[in-house]
């Protein structure tokens, strides 16, 4: 199998039949999980007068410890607030042009758009309800009529979502990408199910987790166990994950010197969701590389962060 995957375009969410939705500034490049009340079969339709108060999520939705009587929900893309019968029905413009979606930016004018400062033109948030175990079916829904800075979240079907990129591939026909992207976020919303990871190079997972045991924490690095060229294939070898893990080889040279510099050993089961956020952490220093400026202590506290949000997310 090829390593030049295409990658999915981070900054637009898309449905199953190729139409693109314009995302809010700051949506997180790795999942997010909320928190919401217990999910209603109420017809969200009837709920959609009652919209958030902000796009955004706000504390109480992010907070470590779950409020009274919610649920843990995962944060999968947007549905647009009004239904257009022309994104959704097998006579969709798109809907049957052979290959994948979300790997090409469409033009301006082909992008669905609303008003930062028009609360009823929102797009709806849409989640997937977390769970212990993986599940034969995962309900979506979409979160309204918040109550105290909670929303309680309303039954809709997979084919209204709009996908964030996480929780898309490159499947080239309507009914894989129908099938596919519902087990993507599966694989996401079970707490204790790894998400698999097939065709990776085995050897070099280990060698980057793998400390030497003459790592230190005095700011002593001389790693020759996991080389530039290691990274480099490695680097190629996480676009085989599903979903895949963009990592570049100087993010994994990074990172794997804070593993080094920190002694944090990282389960293969966790390294999937670790990278995305290490890599997410990273991106915050990206001008700080540029010139220079961060120290392998610096590292260091990435990395224990990362780790340490993956075992809290995980409930660990």
């Amino acid at each position: 199998m090829p390593n030049n995957f295409p990658l999915q375009i981070q900054d637009l969410a898309f449905n199953v039949r190729g139409h693109a939705l314009r995302l809010p500034n700051n949506v997180p490049a790795v999942p997010t999980y909320v928190h919401a009340k217990k999910g209603s079969t109420f017809p969200y339709t009837n709920m959609i007068d009652s919209p958030r108060s902000t796009i955004e999520f706000n504390e109480k939705e992010l907070q470590d410890r779950a409020p009274f009587s919610c649920d843990k929900y995962l944060h999968i893309g947007y549905v647009p607030r009004d239904y257009n019968p022309r994104l959704h029905t097998k006579d969709a413009i798109n809907s049957m042009r052979p290959g994948a979606v979300g790997i090409v930016r469409p033009n301006n004018g082909d992008i669905l758009d609303w008003d930062e400062n028009n609360p009823k033109s929102w797009p709806l948030v849409a989640v997937a309800k977390m769970s212990e175990t993986a599940q034969d079916v995962v309900l979506t829904f979409v979160l309204l009529n918040p109550n105290s800075d909670i929303c309680t979240p309303y039954q809709i079907s997979h084919d209204k979502i709009f996908y964030l990129a996480p929780f898309r591939n490159n499947a080239t026909s309507l009914k894989d990408r129908q099938l596919q992207w519902k087990q993507l976020v599966k694989r996401y919303t079970a707490v204790t199910q790894p998400i698999p990871n097939p065709q990776t190079n085995g050897s070099l997972l280990t060698k980057f987790t793998t400390i030497p045991d003459y790592a230190d924490n005095g700011g002593h690095y001389d790693d020759d166990n996991f080389t530039d060229a290691d990274a480099q294939q490695l680097s190629k070898d996480l676009l085989r994950f599903v979903p895949p893990v963009h990592c570049t080889p100087i993010q994994l040279i990074h990172i794997r010197m804070g593993l080094v510099e920190s002694r944090t050993t990282i389960s293969q089961n966790k390294l999937s969701p670790f990278l995305r956020q290490a890599c997410y952490k990273l991106d915050h220093h990206e001008e700080a590389f540029r010139e220079g400026d961060i120290q392998c202590i610096d590292l260091a506290y990435i990395v224990e962060k990362a780790a340490a949000t993956v075992d809290r997310v995980l409930g660990v």
